[in-house]
């Protein structure tokens, strides 16, 4: 990596050892760009996520904060997930200070029913949750028209073959992608603009034309 010098690195979250790795480069002074999929050995399709981080836990609301940088700021839609209430909520005040409008969920079901209505442009992932609901949950923003940026929190255990086991839900095969197409399309995609050069999204609701 010292040699190689890259601006991007695609980051297999299924491989063991990938999500740790990619917190000891960042640690190390990387500054790539990090974009996520989950492809298993002997599998021809995968899932195509955005830009990632890694965190460890327990969830430091500051640590988060800082990890988000230029992703966060007036208007953005964040979506948190997970079950440490003083910790979540904690992040929840510090990115309310900076201008972000936060949405909070507890468990898978009400994760997957958020990501649906708010479309999140930055989602914090708890992947402690109980029966690795957090795995599917970061798994499933490869559904989403706009793929948001994830920080996944990473807990005790190596989080790849929970990944990898997420490829055979069935709410996700219509979205898996062979992978020459997969690895294309994250070579390819542009990197989220930052925070204060986003446009805001106006949504008019109950107008009629006449």
């Amino acid at each position: 990596m010292t040699e190689i010098a890259p601006t991007r690195v695609l980051v297999n979250l299924a491989a063991r050892g990938a999500l740790a790795g990619l917190q000891s480069l960042r640690a190390s002074g990387c500054t790539a760009t990090f974009w996520g999929c989950v492809a298993v050995p002997g599998a021809d399709r995968g899932l195509a996520l955005g830009t990632i981080e890694g965190s460890r836990c327990p969830l430091d609301p500051d640590t988060i904060v800082t990890t988000l940088g230029g992703h966060v700021g007036r208007g953005t839609r964040v979506l948190t997930a997970g079950t440490d209430v003083d910790a979540l909520m904690s992040l929840r005040q510090a990115l309310a200070r900076l201008g972000a409008s936060v949405s909070m969920a507890w468990d898978g079901k009400q994760a997957a029913d958020l990501l649906a209505v708010v479309q999140p442009e930055v989602v914090v992932v708890d992947l402690g949750l109980t029966r690795r609901d957090g795995y599917l949950i970061a798994a499933r923003l490869s559904c989403l028209e706009t793929v948001p940026h994830a920080v996944l929190v990473e807990c005790a255990d190596d989080p790849a073959e929970a990944f990898a086991a997420t490829l055979a839900d069935p709410s996700l095969t219509a979205y898996a992608k062979p992978l020459d197409r997969l690895l294309v399309e994250l070579s390819l995609r542009q990197e989220p603009e930052p925070a204060h050069q986003r446009r805001p999204k106006i949504r008019a609701v109950g107008l009629t034309r006449k």
